[in-house]
């Protein structure tokens, strides 16, 4: 296995307590994303333990790229990270186990063992939160192959907000955000369903069967307009001079504009 962690104290410690364990042959470190691949590539270990965060560089972006290919290493996150969030990105990028860093050592050579046999392993206290996130990005709906698959749970959140006519301001109301968090997420949309616009995401999402749920239906803001009959207008021209003041000279002719609208009670009687 390869031990990749940003703290190079950190992972050495690590591949020593893993290494000494029977059955478990640590064949690199690395503290970077770079030398991670590197190593990854020409070792092709069975499993890879992977922090979340490896500096500036996102842990759970190379979970994804070692994911792919034929017989990919069986990555497991060792991190200090709990965002549920985080959880579901790294799920959805082909990490089968989370462990937090505080971990026992023998719990971490356990789930690494079962990691190995085809199984996977969350944290108790995360397990709930997941599945409950689970449920709520997929709108109830069993989870598509389509390319919503690389949306977040937040992300597709504001999807779904798109879908429901809500605009950036709604929808950073009902999620509880802010604004400029809900533009970036929303520009993520664009760039992981490779769209140009909100109608084209709005789009790709219909297509992938997304609905969204009757509170984001945003409510109609034109009523119903009501015929009227007509006003009878009439004209009055008025003769009469007015004098401007200060001045001796006459003034227009005076138009006066008489509006009655139809007795209601007429119209009945006729």
């Amino acid at each position: 296995m390869v031990v990749v962690d940003d703290h190079a104290m950190f992972a050495e410690a690590l591949a020593a307590r893993l290494a000494a364990a029977k059955g478990i042959e640590v064949v690199g470190i690395a503290c970077d994303i770079a030398r991670a691949r590197l190593l990854v590539r020409s070792l092709r270990p069975d499993v890879v333990t992977l922090d979340a965060n490896l500096g500036d560089e996102d842990g759970v972006e190379l979970a994804r790229e070692l994911a792919v290919g034929e017989n990919p290493a069986r990555t497991i996150m060792v991190t200090c990270v709990d965002d549920v969030d985080r959880v579901l990105q790294a799920i959805w990028a082909g990490v089968v186990a989370w462990v937090p860093k505080e971990t026992a050592t023998s719990t971490l050579i356990a789930i690494v063992r079962s990691v190995v046999r085809g199984h996977g392993w969350l944290p108790p206290e995360l397990t709930a939160d997941v599945l409950r996130m689970i449920v709520a990005a997929s709108g109830g709906q069993q989870p598509d192959g389509t390319r919503l698959a690389a949306l977040t749970p937040r992300e597709r959140e504001v999807l779904r907000c798109m879908v429901g006519g809500l605009d950036r301001g709604a929808t950073a109301a009902h999620l509880g955000l802010s604004l400029n968090t809900v533009r970036t997420h929303a520009q993520s949309v664009l760039n992981k369903l490779h769209v140009h616009s909100a109608l084209e995401a709005v789009s790709v999402a219909l297509g992938c069967g997304m609905r969204p749920t009757r509170t984001l239906i945003p409510e109609p803001r034109l009523g119903v307009i009501r015929q009227t009959e007509p006003p009878r207008v009439g004209y009055r021209l008025s003769s009469r001079q007015t004098s401007v003041p200060g001045r001796g000279s006459p003034g227009a002719i005076g138009v006066g504009v008489l509006v009655r609208w139809p007795d209601r009670r007429q119209r009945q009687d006729s």
